[in-house]
């Protein structure tokens, strides 16, 4: 008798998987299309020093594992948490030795290592995934390998790194152990120009995505610095930005922009066609009060740093099919 009804089930689950795979591949076929808005699934933190609070956490990476690690800004050091925000470890502290920050923000390599751009440090530092201290580079200045306040950090998939030099409006890039390999940028509203680049991305066939912050729109490079598109412009409407900050991008290329003083999210495909949007103003479940910072997990669980709520809170994006859905069906 079990087993005839698991059978029934089974069917059933593979029934659905195949009419989901049909959706999917009919979605795929349009990705410019707009889609619905990610669903809520949790949160955690709130205002404090404690493990899992936080004083404005400004930074969010998801490591090849799942692991959460977030930028806790104000506290000067790097939290790190399970898939749903279970407490792990953390390290740092205010200062300037080895391991120690001045307003970090954080990346998660290939491997596992992360690196954390500390930024009124003027420099990158690189550890292990348990926070042992591995390397450094970077000093104040506007020389190559040097930083004008480096807020963001990000790992390409053959592990070169790419800092977002705020004040030198630039994007400097590194190899792994920081060893210079090009930069490009200058202050302006022309191709390839910034005017205060916060934050960067590398997506996983190694374009660039850099936000422009001021000039209120995303530009897209290949893996050297040549423009490939832009989009955005000031404003309130679907694919503007009121001083965007966060930009993040998924296993299927689509990028995600953390919109700071709209107070959401918006999404696009590679080339900057609007997908969907959330969020507005406020402190309930899937509101934000200023978000900063964005990372999307291998599974597509975007997780978004929502900085004057001093908390976390993920999302799956919209008809995203959960492997663990099947198994539990299966096994009620």
């Amino acid at each position: 008798m079990i087993g005839a009804t698991f059978s029934a089930r089974l069917n059933a689950c593979l029934m659905c998987f195949s009419l989901t795979t049909i959706f999917v591949l009919v979605g795929f076929s349009g990705q410019a299309q707009s889609e619905g808005p990610p669903v809520f699934v949790g949160k955690w933190g709130s205002e404090g020093t404690g493990d899992g609070q936080f004083n404005h956490p400004a930074g969010v990476a998801v490591a090849p594992d799942g692991s959460v690690y977030v930028a806790d800004k104000d506290n000067h050091r790097i939290q790190k948490f399970s898939v749903n925000g279970t407490f792990q470890s953390k390290w740092g502290s205010y200062g300037t030795e080895d391991g120690q920050f001045n307003t970090p923000g954080v990346a998660v390599a290939p491997d596992g290592s992360v690196y954390v751009a500390d930024s009124w440090n003027h420099r990158i530092q690189k550890f292990s995934a348990n926070g042992d201290f591995l390397t450094k580079w970077g000093s104040y200045g506007t020389e190559d390998g040097q930083f004008n306040y480096p807020f963001c950090v990000a790992v390409a998939p053959d592990g070169s790194v790419y800092v977002a030099d705020y004040w030198n409006h630039r994007i400097q890039k590194f190899s792994a152990n920081g060893g210079f390999l090009t930069k490009w940028g200058s202050e302006g509203t022309g191709d390839g120009q910034f005017d205060s680049p916060y934050g960067v991305a590398v997506a996983p066939d190694g374009s660039v995505y850099v936000v422009d912050s001021e000039n209120n729109r995303i530009q897209k490079f290949s893996a050297n610095g040549s423009i490939l598109t832009k989009w955005g412009t000031e404003g309130t409407n679907d694919g503007q930005f009121q001083h965007p900050r966060g930009v993040a991008v998924a296993p299927d290329g689509s990028v995600y922009v953390a919109d700071f003083w709209n107070n959401r999210i918006q999404k696009f495909s590679t080339n900057g066609n609007f997908l969907t949007k959330w969020g507005t103003n406020g402190t309930g479940d899937g509101q934000f009060n200023s978000p900063l910072a964005v990372a999307v997990a291998p599974d597509g669980l975007v997780y978004v740093a929502d900085i004057w709520n001093y908390r976390i809170q993920y999302f799956r994006p919209h008809g995203a099919f959960s492997p663990g859905s099947l198994l539990l069906l299966l096994l009620e």
